[in-house]
């Protein structure tokens, strides 16, 4: 009994700590958790009885790692994180659990002379887990709550063989918790010592993952606004080479306009018929007003821009804006990004269609402070997503447009939201004003 009791105290609050920060990850719900951690606990304590009862107490601590990978197993069908990551946060439940485990069987030998899976040892276990589990559990949940946002599938698979390759090191010279090993100093020091490290390994670990996410995001952020500086660029230019095709045409409208007037004097004088008939020819010939879609005449260039772009691209585009010229604490600059990501990636994606109709429908407006953009456009139904980000149809990489959209959202607190069901795509945005 009293090595099934040190079995149950080592194992169960290390397994019950792996699901604390991944709650709202949950598959199927705590009680469907609480039923996987009671059936494989239980399995592990009735083969460990069945072990000792058989004459052959030597295989409870290979019964106790084989239930190891188990465990993982479970965790890894109970919650929504992908298996590196899963991997990463398991290795630090066990060299938690090691370190417990190794202390207290140091000190149950050392202190009160007793053998390491004794009455005396698991009492020690379970002092060490209550005073330690609270701060451990903060720490993991710190941890999680980082790598969670951290976006590298190639880096987290291989980043866990960091501290899986020391945790390896330290089962296979101190696993086996013999009384004549457990008490030694160069136990303590090899089990805890090098574990402490790996736990510092941990937290420098996290801590470059999290600087790397980011530099990743001032990166994309950095790529967004060069580019649209781009653009405003381009729409500098075109605006200069407007205003010189203006002036030129301001000259020969004067020059037109001499001999239409010397027209219509003449007409006026000889054939009023005919008079009426040349100016309504001029009415006629009168071009059309500018396109304007709404009072902010940043958002309006961007979206004249791509709205003659996704006409260029055989594409039918309607718009329904209500933005005010100053919308409150957000900076035209920042609308221009948003719009100017939606609707590139709109014509794009109509641009790559082969078949089908093609459409752009973008609505806006402001109501109560929010600032809600709403867009539906056509696509080819093809759309590559991974963890909540969507890659680049121009490259292998993550793209930037809508991550930046995400982004701006989020600074103002609202929130970006894109669905797509495989020919229409669509996109809704909201900004506190």
């Amino acid at each position: 009994m009293e090595t099934l009791l040190h079995l149950l105290c080592s194992t169960l609050p290390t397994r019950l700590l792996a699901y604390a920060p991944f709650l709202r990850s949950l598959r199927f719900g705590k009680w469907a958790v609480a039923l996987c951690v009671t059936l494989s606990q239980g399995a592990e304590l009735l083969l460990a009885w069945a072990a000792i009862q058989s004459g052959h107490p030597e295989l409870v601590r290979l019964i106790e790692f084989l239930f190891g990978p188990i465990a993982v197993a479970m965790l890894y069908l109970n919650v929504r994180v992908s298996f590196p990551k899963l991997l990463f946060f398991s290795l630090f439940v066990v060299d938690y659990m090691m370190i417990v485990v190794g202390l207290s069987s140091f000190l149950s030998i050392r202190v009160l002379h007793a053998a390491s899976r004794t009455w005396e040892s698991s009492a020690l276990c379970l002092a060490l887990y209550l005073c330690t589990w609270v701060p451990v559990c903060r720490f993991f949940h710190s941890c999680v709550a980082r790598v969670e946002h951290t976006k590298a599938p190639a880096l987290w698979r291989i980043i866990w063989l960091v501290p899986a390759l020391t945790t390896i090191i330290v089962l296979i010279f101190t696993g086996s918790l013999d009384d004549t090993l457990s008490g030694k100093w160069t136990f303590l020091f090899t089990r805890v010592g090098l574990l402490a490290c790996v736990l510092v390994i941990y937290w420098v670990i996290v801590q470059a993952l999290d600087n790397l996410q980011k530099q990743a995001e001032l990166e994309k952020r950095l790529a967004v606004e060069t580019h649209l500086l781009d653009v405003q660029i381009a729409e500098q230019k075109k605006h200069g080479q407007l205003l010189v095709e203006n002036a030129e045409l301001i000259r020969r409208q004067r020059h037109d306009l001499r001999h239409q007037l010397t027209v219509i004097q003449e007409l006026a004088d000889s054939d009023v018929k005919k008079l009426r008939e040349y100016l309504s020819t001029l009415i006629d010939s009168i071009p059309a007003l500018p396109e304007v879609f709404c009072e902010n005449e940043a958002v309006n260039a961007v979206v004249s821009h791509y709205g003659t772009l996704c006409r260029q691209q055989g594409a039918e585009f309607t718009a329904q804006l209500h933005v005010p010229s100053i919308c409150g604490n957000v900076p035209d600059s920042d609308l221009c990004v948003v719009f100017a990501n939606l609707l590139e990636n709109a014509a794009e994606a109509c641009g790559r269609m082969s078949e089908g109709r093609r459409f752009v429908s973008l609505r806006a407006g402001l109501r109560g402070g929010v600032l809600t953009i709403v867009m539906d456009n056509s696509y080819g139904g093809s759309v590559r997503e991974e963890s909540g980000q969507f890659r680049s149809s121009k490259r292998s990489d993550f793209g930037v447009g809508l991550a930046s959209v995400q982004a701006v959202a989020a600074k103002f607190g609202g929130s970006a939201r894109f669905e797509y069901d495989g020919s229409v795509f669509s996109s809704s945005v909201y900004l506190n004003t």
